[in-house]
């Protein structure tokens, strides 16, 4: 019985089911992790004994920012694979004992290294299409003096009631709030398709803003210091 799952099957399904899962988990636990990684060490007066350390603020905000933009999003994305890997090895073990015969082996494995191939450009893009709100959420962590998700949160929604007011639209607002919905969620991919992209001006300008925000952390972590 030839169970193989052509494109667009039970096994691409399956694939982009765990990978949509794991990375949407990721995007929630960076912002989690961005949004305490500069608070807490002033909150904890940690930050005199790193500022006590050889290592520039540029290097400390940089590692944080890599954390959030790249590490965490990649270790997710290396455990969705691994864990559709080895649910299509229990499957695969389980249909040949019920059903000998059945190949589903290679068609899991299949649909899953052309999902994962897509969701490694998908991750790359994200970086840049992610930028601006996660180097906000790490800029709020390291300026507020307490409550660093009400300033997250609030500062944009201010501005929200601000254009609505005196312009009658949002598009600072829509523009950002866009870039906080991760890529997958925000139209910009079809797993069945194959297709992922962001427009160029449009990744030119979230990486410009991400770059501006990153300066003014750095900046921020070197001028304000403990809670």
């Amino acid at each position: 019985q030839d169970l193989s799952f052509d494109q667009g099957g039970p096994g691409q399904a399956a694939a982009t089911f765990f990978l949509l899962s794991y990375f949407l988990l990721s995007q929630m636990v960076a912002i989690g992790y961005l949004l305490s990684a500069l608070y807490e060490e002033r909150k904890d007066r940690s930050i005199l004994f790193w500022k006590s350390l050889p290592v520039s603020d540029f290097q400390v905000v940089l590692s944080k920012a890599l954390m959030g933009l790249v590490v965490i999003p990649g270790l997710y994305l290396l455990a969705a694979m691994l864990t559709f890997m080895l649910v299509t090895v229990v499957l695969s073990l389980g249909m040949t004992f019920l059903l000998p015969g059945t190949a589903l082996f290679d068609g899991f494995l299949m649909a899953g290294l052309a999902v994962g191939g897509e969701a490694l450009r998908v991750f790359a893009l994200q970086i840049i299409w992610g930028a601006p709100v996660f180097l906000w959420v790490l800029l709020v962590s390291g300026l507020a003096r307490g409550q660093p998700l009400i300033w997250a949160m609030g500062i944009p929604l201010l501005v929200l009631v601000v254009e609505k007011s005196l312009l009658s639209e949002a598009r600072v607002f829509d523009w950002f709030y866009a870039h906080a919905t991760p890529l997958p969620f925000a139209g910009a991919w079809n797993p069945m398709m194959g297709s992922a992209s962001i427009d160029l001006a449009d990744g030119f300008l979230a990486a410009g803003i991400g770059l501006i925000l990153f300066v003014l952390t750095v900046f921020g972590r070197r001028h304000f210091h403990e809670i």
